[in-house]
């Protein structure tokens, strides 16, 4: 068995990953719900290039990374879902520049002409996650640099910094025997070999040789938490299915 990938499979081949689907839903579709099985995967940096393209960093190793294979992410600002307020950032742009989506002029009163104007640019998740077709992605420079339709300028790319990625579950390429997502290892019940229930997976942590699972038992604290290497050694089976993973590890380990 080897030990669980960081955040994919390696990606398939880049020249048909970087096709574009056809989907039946609008470009970037604020309607469309973020599904229960979507996983943040990565953030948005910043607009790469002049035309509408952006740099993504993975949460994970790149080489790893579902970017290059999913064609739709939805992109939400870190605060949406969880009970916090929703920010409007700007993005401010030479007013020559052309600005997709809503805007307005910000007031000057220096002589200065229409092209050192700036433009403020609404937040186009302001009003929550939206939904996007992913026409390219590609790894460069240990970042993903992406193309998402409805995004085709600098400045409306601009506007999309510091977005979380979310992907769906089911659109995570599958893995070769042996080889887990981590998000599919946490929640799974801990039993070792002598039937006694350690807990359940609560995190799974690089530790840079292997992964590391934090078990904690079901309604226990922090502090009683199990540290267990995800090596051979020490994991004799996963169960996926059935949300279940066999360990060689005491209860007074």
């Amino acid at each position: 068995m080897r030990p669980a990938a960081t955040a994919a499979a390696e990606a398939a081949d880049l020249s048909d990953a970087a096709k574009p689907l056809r989907m039946a839903q609008a470009a970037s579709d604020p309607s469309a719900s973020v599904p229960g099985d979507a996983v943040v995967v990565a953030r948005v940096e910043d607009a790469w290039g002049v035309r509408g393209a952006l740099r993504i960093a993975p949460f994970g190793d790149v080489s790893d990374t579902v970017l290059t294979v999913s064609r739709r992410w939805w992109l939400r600002r870190p605060q949406q879902l969880r009970g916090l307020p929703r920010p409007v950032a700007a993005a401010s742009v030479p007013a020559s520049a052309g600005v997709a989506g809503p805007a307005s002029t910000r007031a000057s009163t220096s002589s200065a002409g229409p092209a050192a104007r700036a433009v403020r640019i609404a937040d186009p998740l302001a009003t929550g996650p939206r939904l996007f077709a992913v026409d390219s992605a590609r790894r460069h420079s240990g970042a993903v640099v992406a193309r998402l339709q409805g995004v085709a300028e600098r400045d409306a790319a601009q506007a999309l910094k510091g977005a979380e990625v979310l992907v769906s579950r089911a659109d995570f390429p599958p893995l070769p025997d042996g080889e887990y997502y981590w998000v599919d290892l946490v929640g799974c019940a801990v039993v070792n070999l002598a039937g006694e229930s350690l807990g359940v997976v609560a995190e799974v942590d690089d530790h840079g040789a292997h992964a590391i699972l934090r078990v904690r038992p079901q309604g226990g604290a922090e502090a009683a938490e199990r540290l267990i290497p995800f090596v051979p050694a020490y994991i004799t089976t996963v169960d996926i299915g059935a949300r279940r993973i066999l360990v060689d590890w005491g209860l007074d380990y």
